[in-house]
């Protein structure tokens, strides 16, 4: 029984050592799992800390470089957007004065087109009326001797090559007083160029002795003439902005008129389109029962001919038919 009891006690003390040791292996194993596990944390935190940390620093660097860079740029662009208002300034000026240049050339165009065309088309009909009762007055007096015909003809000839040469002359006349004229203006304007120009010289060596004659006047004065300049020259860009703007605003309304008269156009041409076709299709439509009644009319026609036909050829049949069981019959009883 002891030996059986120190065997058993052994077996299990074995036994619980082999187990014990499964446990610790086990719990070592689990601790160094969960350890190393804290350790990757602790050290992702460590290491996102220190990237937060440093990326702060650098976006403090950054933000301070920004702001000084802004800076700078700010100024940059003060000056250039200024230089490029004053650039923008002076082309608008330019081309306002071209754009002004070509209307009015563009407009007193057109009204010596109008008046050359009123004159051409008087011109026209005066020689149409002319020539008309001419040929009508050379139509009655066809039978007239030759003699008299030369003379009229000439008289005619006469006559048409005065009527021709006046006009021709009426338009030159005309058409160099017009040069004389525009000529006239534009020496005009050159004279009154130079003379502009020759007084702002005049007003400007005037000014330059003036101002080095009081040059020694009191800064309060030199501030109220600099203002009043200043605010003058205010005036006359506000004016010439105003100008700009009428003809820029005159061209968008003569461009979007434009475009409101294509589209009316456009418009008309599909009403009148969509009014011509349907149209179109109510007389087809008015064809088509026209053509459709005049064929069922046909054919009925065609049927109750065709029916005629039928009867009288049963009709024929009928009577030869009969003929022939007469004539049969008639043939038996002369037999018998």
């Amino acid at each position: 029984m002891k030996i059986q009891a120190a065997y058993r006690g052994y077996v299990a003390r074995k036994s619980y050592n082999i187990t014990r040791n499964y446990i610790i292996r086990a719990q070592a194993v689990a601790r160094g799992y969960l350890a190393r596990k804290y350790y990757s944390a602790l050290k992702k935190a460590t290491v996102m800390l220190q990237r937060r940390y440093r990326a702060r620093v650098i976006g403090m660097r950054q933000y301070v470089h920004y702001h000084v860079q802004r800076g700078a740029c700010l100024v940059l662009q003060a000056a250039g957007r200024g230089y490029l208002c004053r650039k923008r300034y002076l082309e608008m000026k330019n081309a306002a004065t071209v754009l002004q240049q070509r209307y009015r050339a563009m407009v007193e165009a057109r009204n010596q087109r109008k008046r050359f065309l009123v004159w051409r088309s008087a011109a026209i009909c005066l020689q149409a009326c002319v020539r008309g009762w001419l040929d009508r007055k050379l139509a009655r007096r066809v039978r007239a001797a030759r003699l008299i015909q030369a003379t009229y003809k000439m008289h005619k000839a006469r006559k048409e090559y005065l009527a021709f040469r006046r006009t021709i002359v009426q338009m030159q006349a005309k058409t160099r007083m017009l040069q004389q004229r525009r000529r006239f203006i534009d020496l005009k304007n050159a004279t009154l160029v130079i003379q502009r120009k020759f007084r702002a010289t005049l007003l400007c060596k005037r000014d330059q002795l003036v101002f080095h004659f009081i040059r020694g006047a009191v800064i309060t004065l030199q501030m109220a003439v600099r203002g009043y300049l200043v605010r003058a020259r205010l005036r006359r860009m506000n004016n010439a902005a105003v100008k700009i703007q009428a003809c820029v605003r005159g061209l968008l309304a003569w461009k979007r008129y434009e475009a409101i008269k294509r589209a009316v156009l456009v418009l008309q041409l599909r009403c009148r389109a969509w009014l011509l076709g349907r149209a179109v299709a109510r007389n087809y439509n008015a064809l088509k029962s026209s053509a459709l009644l005049i064929q069922s009319s046909y054919r009925h026609y065609k049927s109750r001919l065709a029916l005629k036909r039928n009867r009288a050829a049963v009709k024929i049949q009928c009577a030869f038919r009969r003929h022939a069981c007469r004539s049969k019959y008639l043939a038996r009883n002369h037999l018998q």
